[in-house]
């Protein structure tokens, strides 16, 4: 068994914070599947800022976990700030010095990042979980800021020249990464034949969700409306006009039809387009059938699910969109929620190909309507849609499956053929 030293995103969901983000997810996605193999963890876990989670009143907590998950050994987890802790490289340094890794393991962009400046000769593998410069693009068209493609490359690009393997959260995110690490010459004559990058979709846990209270129906809600969710946060990628255009219209067409949200901005990066779906939600002459919840913990957010007829997912027309994930889909699967995507990443096009869900190209608000309208008024129909999703994902997409190469590699870390012995690549 191995030694890992991981850096990720938390709060991880055993902590039922507010705000719980995709990168948590994938960071738990990595980790619960190295514990149970019995490899020794100790996890550095940056805490967005965001002051709506308890975790973020202190700045570093350090916790002994003896208990889970069941039948692992007893692991490290620091819960750490993400300005003043997690990127300060002395502390990183000094926490790696004492627990003596046989490798690193970088979960997340940002996460990977600070991974990458440790300074160590230990193997490191990289998880780029999604397209770092296609994200750059938006939230530079949304900001009207050029900043940010030089301060998402200044991360990726020193990602791509220290790590000895990568993984990326979908094929065509892989191909571009292969791309970035021929720009850095790492595919030469040493590399020839290396496998650098593997694709490890985004997935979930093996068990299943189970509603533990009662929500909306007979409170908000009536036994006999038709309920559609979104779940998540809405991203720099998230088209919120015509996410309300295509509601307005269905529920013009249908009096049954409430829109439910839980969810909301994202802390530090994105305030702009909830904040911009709240102001049109507010200006509706339907006001009273979207019932905006913001966040809410964890541990609640199943609830909904189960109280729902239909999940959401909107995408508007970007590159994120081409290379990207979408986790709010891989919950309503695990739930068995029949889904309405728009599609474009990768598992709205699988959802597609494999008859999981109704889908809709991006930007075509007829198709939009006219599936919510079928949906309403098909419910045996949704209902065994919602189903098949959820047979698809528990044989596909769980943790356990989707990490068998990360599994091998930390059962024995390598470097990659190109590495030198300083660590770096010349």
């Amino acid at each position: 068994m191995s030694r890992i030293l991981a850096l990720g995103v938390g709060p991880l969901p055993f902590e039922n914070q507010i705000k719980f983000y995709g990168s948590s997810i994938r960071t738990w996605h990595f980790i619960k599947p190295l514990l149970e193999l019995g490899h020794e963890i100790c996890l550095i876990a940056m805490q967005l800022p965001d002051p709506e989670n308890e975790l973020n009143l202190e700045k570093l907590i350090r916790r002994e976990i003896t208990d889970f998950p069941s039948g692992a050994k007893p692991w490290i987890y620091y819960s750490v700030d993400e300005l003043s802790v997690f990127r300060d490289i002395k502390f990183l340094k000094e926490v790696h010095d004492g627990f003596q890794p046989d490798c690193l393991l970088g979960i997340n962009t940002h996460a990977a990042w600070m991974t990458a400046q440790i300074p160590s000769d230990k193997p490191f593998w990289a998880d780029l979980n999604g397209y770092a410069m296609a994200e750059a693009q938006i939230k530079s068209f949304q900001d009207q800021d050029d900043k940010w493609i030089q301060y998402f490359w200044n991360m990726e690009k020193t990602i791509v020249a220290r790590a000895d393997i990568f993984s990326t959260v979908s094929l065509p995110q892989k191909y571009a990464l292969i791309g970035e690490l021929a720009t850095f010459k790492r595919l030469n004559a040493q590399t020839a034949g290396y496998e650098f990058v593997y694709h490890i979709p985004n997935s979930i846990e093996n068990a299943e969700l189970k509603p533990n209270r009662t929500v909306l129906r007979g409170v908000e809600v009536a036994d006999t409306d038709f309920v559609i969710l979104w779940s998540g946060s809405y991203n720099t990628w998230t088209d919120v006009d015509f996410l309300f255009t295509g509601l307005t219209k269905a529920m013009e067409r249908n009096p049954r039809i409430k829109f439910v949200s839980t969810g909301g901005h994202i802390s530090g990066h994105d305030t702009r387009t909830y904040s911009r779906f709240v102001t049109l939600v507010n200006h509706s002459r339907f006001r009273d059938r979207f019932i905006l919840k913001g966040w809410i913990p964890l541990d609640d957010v199943t609830n909904y699910y189960f109280a729902s007829n239909l999940g959401l997912n909107i995408d508007g027309n970007n590159y994120e969109v081409v290379f990207g994930a979408r986790n709010r889909l891989n919950s309503m699967m695990r739930a068995g929620l029949p889904i309405l995507t728009s599609l474009g990443t990768e598992i709205t096009q699988i959802l597609a190909k494999e008859q999981l869900a109704l889908t809709f190209p991006i930007g075509d608000l007829k198709t939009f309507i006219t599936h919510i309208l079928w949906a309403v008024d098909h419910q045996s129909e949704l209902t065994e849609l919602g189903l098949k999703a959820k047979r698809f994902i528990f044989e596909h997409w769980t943790f356990e499956k989707t990490t068998r190469q990360l599994q091998q590699w930390v059962s024995h870390p390598t470097h990659a053929p190109d590495y030198k012995i300083n660590g770096m690549i010349q």
